[in-house]
C-alpha cells in the first residue's frame, strides 16, 4: 500500500486539543480502522505529521482552531506485527523513564525493542530521537532546538540505562570517562546452561573479538565471535546471582566495551542468553517463565552505571531497576 496524504482542519470545537489526542479521535474515521495511542505517538515521533506545513514532534502540541494537520501514512508499516519486538515497541518516553538528570547530562531506561540511533528505517522509533522528544515536549519548543549527545549505545533488544548529555559543555568529560574506562558498568542476564552444565560462581573471560558474517546474512559484521588475533580485546568478568537449574541469573562487568560483548562471552561458554537466538540460545521449555519472555526480548539488562561527573567531579551512581527475574 503506498503512503497516503491525509490533511485534515481543526474545528473551532477542537481547539486546546492535544495534537495526539485530535489524532486518536480523527484518524479511525479516516481510515476506518482503530489507531492506538502507542502508533499515533509513534507517528509523531517518526516526523510523519505536519503542523501548518512544519513537521512537528511533540505529542502534547495544543492546536489553534483552523491549523491544518497533514498526515503522511503507510498503512501496512504502521499495523505490521513483522515480529514481537516491533509489537510491544514503545512510542515515547515518559518523565519516569528518567533516572538521572541535571543541566549538563541526562540518564534513561532504556526499554528493550528500540535501536539507540538512527537505522535505515527513518520510520522506526530510536531511543535518541524518543530522548529529543522528551525534553521538547517537557521545554514546549521544537524539537530541532533541542540537543543531545550520544556517546554509547545498548543493542537493541538491551533494556536499562543509557547516558546522554544536554549541553555539548559536558561531551569532553563524557568522553573521556568512556574512553578511559571510568564507567563502571554491570549487566544482569537470565541465561540457561546447556546440556545441564552449570557455571562457576564467578569467572573471567578476556579474549579478541571480530566481526563476521553468517552463511546467508545479508549484512557484513552482523554477529560477532572470538578469533585467536586480528580482533579487538574484549573482557568480562561474572558472577552468579541466582541458580534455578538449567536458568541462572548472571551479573556481567565489562572491561570493555565491544559489539555484543556479553552476548558473545556467555553464549560461547554454554550459558546463552534466554531468547539470544544470534548467540546459541534454542527453546526447551516454551511453557515456562524462559519461554514467556523470549518471546518477546533478549534477557539481557543495563543495571547500574558509576561514573565521575563530567563537569563536577562528583560520583554518580545510576541504576535501573531489572524488568524480569
Amino acid at each position: 500500500m503506498a503512503v497516503e496524504r491525509l490533511e485534515i482542519k481543526v474545528k473551532e470545537s477542537q481547539a486546546g486539543t492535544r495534537l495526539d489526542q485530535f489524532l486518536a479521535q480523527v484518524l479511525p474515521e479516516h481510515i476506518g480502522r482503530d489507531v492506538s495511542k502507542a502508533k499515533i505517538r509513534k507517528l509523531i515521533v517518526a516526523g510523519a505529521v505536519y503542523l501548518n506545513r512544519a513537521r512537528v514532534r511533540i505529542s502534547s502540541r495544543e492546536l489553534r482552531a483552523g491549523a491544518r494537520i497533514e498526515i503522511y501514512l503507510d498503512q501496512k508499516r504502521l499495523f505490521e506485527k513483522d515480529s514481537a519486538e516491533r509489537d510491544v515497541e514503545p512510542a515515547a518516553l515518559t518523565q519516569a523513564d528518567v533516572l538521572f538528570e541535571d543541566e549538563y547530562i541526562i540518564a534513561i531506561s532504556k526499554p528493550a525493542g528500540v535501536p539507540t540511533q538512527p537505522t535505515l528505517d527513518q520510520g522506526r522509533t530510536h531511543l535518541f530521537g524518543m530522548v529529543k522528544a522528551l525534553l521538547a515536549d517537557r521545554e514546549k519548543c521544537p524539537i530541532e532546538k533541542i540537543y543531545v549527545g550520544l556517546h554509547h549505545r545498548l543493542d537493541r533488544d538491551t533494556s536499562g540505562v543509557i547516558l546522554f548529555t544536554k549541553r555539548k559543555e559536558a561531551n569532553p568529560g563524557v568522553a573521556r570517562l568512556f574512553k578511559e574506562r571510568l564507567v563502571e558498568k554491570t549487566y544482569y542476564a537470565y541465561c540457561e546452561g546447556l546440556e545441564i552444565k552449570a557455571p562457576p560462581e564467578s569467572w573471567v573471560t578476556k579474549n579478541f573479538l571480530a566481526s563476521y558474517s553468517p552463511p546467508g546474512a545479508a549484512k557484513k559484521g552482523k554477529k560477532m565471535r572470538s578469533v585467536r588475533s586480528g580482533g579487538d580485546v574484549a573482557e568480562t568478568a561474572f558472577r552468579v546471582l541466582k541458580r534455578e537449574p538449567p536458568y541462572f541469573l548472571i551479573e556481567a562487568k565489562p572491561k570493555t566495551g565491544r559489539m555484543h560483548q556479553i552476548r558473545v562471552h556467555l553464549g560461547e561458554a554454554g550459558y546463552p542468553i534466554v531468547g539470544d537466538r544470534l548467540y546459541g540460545w534454542r527453546p526447551t521449555a516454551p511453557a515456562d517463565v524462559a519461554g514467556k519472555w523470549a518471546k518477546t526480548r533478549v534477557l539481557l539488562h543495563a543495571g547500574r552505571l558509576c561514573f565521575p561527573h563530567p563537569i563536577s567531579g562528583e560520583r554518580i551512581d545510576i541504576q535501573s531497576p531489572m524488568p524480569f527475574e
